[in-house]
């Protein structure tokens, strides 16, 4: 197990703060936007999804693709439902995941025992922290 990208993956969940706009609208100019399917979500009120922006710095855009996946698949997280991880295709350096969690006590746990990681070190191949935002669907 690669202990950095685990050490990423822990640690992309620190930092809740509300995501800057950017990355939406049409993959490639010319082309409309279509809109996505609504993700399925569980039926239980008290899930939350959580959104993850991490951007690479230039020339290490791999390591941080790379990094995110492996930190996702490879880190223990009790309360954790799912995961789904996409690329920016206006900008190769911007990478998201969206996840879906139990509860928001799961995934402040979790961000507890992540704090125990180097960040510096974790975090070394971005060019800025990790944004997260912790969303709940709306009716």
């Amino acid at each position: 197990m690669n202990i950095r990208g685990a050490r990423l993956a822990a640690l992309l969940l620190l930092t809740v703060t509300a995501l800057t706009s950017g990355g939406c609208g049409a993959a490639d100019a010319g082309k409309e936007a279509t809109t996505p399917a609504r993700p399925k979500q569980s039926t239980a009120s008290n899930t939350v999804t959580v959104l993850i922006e991490i951007h690479a710095k230039k020339g290490q855009e791999q390591q941080a693709r790379d990094g995110l996946l492996n930190a996702i698949q490879t880190s223990e997280k009790p309360g954790f439902l799912g995961s789904r991880e996409y690329g920016d295709l206006n900008d190769p350096g911007a990478f998201y995941a969206v996840q879906e969690w139990k509860s928001i006590e799961a995934f402040r746990q979790h961000m507890a025992d992540a704090a125990a990681g180097d960040f510096a070190e974790a975090t070394s191949m971005l060019s800025e922290p990790p944004k997260t935002a912790v969303l709940r669907t709306i009716k």
